[in-house]
């Protein structure tokens, strides 16, 4: 079991949420995750963490879906994204939100259903 911090799409905290997953994943690759009383909510992988990592006294829950295998920026440009982050103090998932709109992902491609497009919203994911 591989465990992940991951920044929430649209999501004003300064804080990252741990998820889990069976396979390796990089830093930078989007995913699809269950947070608060949305079911599902786009979020961005910022490292993966140990076991022991993890935070105490939380049942941590599993990511459901992948969208890539990889991660879609250059690893120097995800270090610039975490700087940025951490010098301005600003929320992660807002960050990962500006450069990804930015690169034109407007539209997402899943790996699990390459033939469906889901179109992204302010909030995350439309059903």
């Amino acid at each position: 079991m591989f465990y992940y911090e991951t920044a929430i799409s649209n999501n004003p905290l300064w804080n990252t949420f741990t998820y889990s997953y069976d396979h390796q994943i990089s830093p930078g690759a989007r995913v699809i995750v269950s947070f608060g009383r949305k079911k599902r909510q786009l979020a961005y992988i910022v490292r993966e963490i140990t076991e022991k990592e993890c935070p105490e006294g939380i049942q941590i829950k599993s990511i459901e879906e992948v969208i890539d295998s990889k991660s879609v920026i250059d690893q120097d440009y995800f270090k610039l994204l975490n700087w940025t982050v951490d010098f301005y103090l600003s929320p992660p998932g807002k960050v990962f939100d500006f450069v990804f709109k930015a690169l034109g992902s407007s539209t997402i491609i899943s790996m699990a259903k390459k033939n469906k497009k889901v179109p992204m919203t302010k909030t995350g994911l439309k059903k």
